[in-house]
């Protein structure tokens, strides 16, 4: 992705992270491998759409990393989406997959 949008999450991750280091480091690092294009764990067709969105610049984005037991509970897995590639203005958002 050529530029960094505006970030938000949900309140439940909001909730989930604040006061926890630990979650806040994971979301964090969830996040910069997001922008690194490290789709995490989404299976091969899903990860060559999201390379076919960037390439073009066109679409949405969506990554996927299973949240560590030890840093449990929320859903198995944490969201990252960012919809409209074509514009500067929309925003990433992170999210549990029961948020969506």
């Amino acid at each position: 992705m050529r530029r960094l949008s505006p970030h938000v999450a949900t309140s439940r991750v909001v909730g989930w992270a604040s006061d926890q280091p630990e979650r806040h480091a994971f979301v964090l690092d969830c996040l910069a491998r997001h922008h690194r294009h490290d789709w995490g764990d989404l299976d091969p067709h899903d990860w060559d759409l999201n390379d076919r969105a960037v390439g073009c610049q066109s679409g949405r984005v969506l990554s996927t990393y299973v949240v560590p037991a030890e840093l449990a509970p929320l859903d198995a897995s944490l969201w990252i989406i960012t919809d409209d590639l074509e514009s500067a203005d929309a925003p990433t958002t992170i999210l549990g997959p029961s948020d969506y």
